[in-house]
């Protein structure tokens, strides 16, 4: 593994950087997603998608600690996405190689498997939406 696996953060707007100090695996992170609310309940989601530790993630403490989730049968991960909403309704999307949209709506303790039109999609990114209208 390269020098710059991991997640990287900047507390000066970006004039430097720094490896986040945490006990997520030092891999290839290719999907980031922080809560709306970042700021009261510092959640954020990571994906890595290769090796052994593939899998999603989520810390609760702004990155210190990270809990590994498990997506139904195996699915490796792509890409995840939070509801604009997250704080009150906890919906997580997680986008597989080939089993296509996962959805939890309990900060990805639990996932309902793919519906028929979305099993071939592997990006997600919620777009403006309300409670009974979401865009994927």
């Amino acid at each position: 593994m390269g020098a710059y696996n991991g997640l990287w953060r900047s507390t000066n707007a970006g004039a430097s950087w720094g490896l986040l100090s945490g006990d997520l695996p030092a891999a290839n992170v290719t999907g980031l997603a922080a809560s709306p609310a970042y700021a009261t309940d510092r959640t954020v989601f990571a994906v890595l998608p290769d090796g052994a530790n593939a899998g999603i993630y989520r810390t609760t403490d702004a990155g210190a600690h990270w809990t590994k989730l498990t997506l139904p049968g195996g699915a490796v991960p792509v890409y995840v996405a939070l509801s604009p909403s997250f704080a009150t309704d906890q919906t997580v999307w997680v986008s597989s190689q080939e089993n296509g949209v996962f959805r939890s709506t309990d900060r990805g303790e639990t996932w309902q498997a793919p519906t028929t039109v979305l099993a071939g999609c592997s990006a997600v990114a919620p777009g403006n939406a309300t409670a009974t209208d979401r865009i994927l």
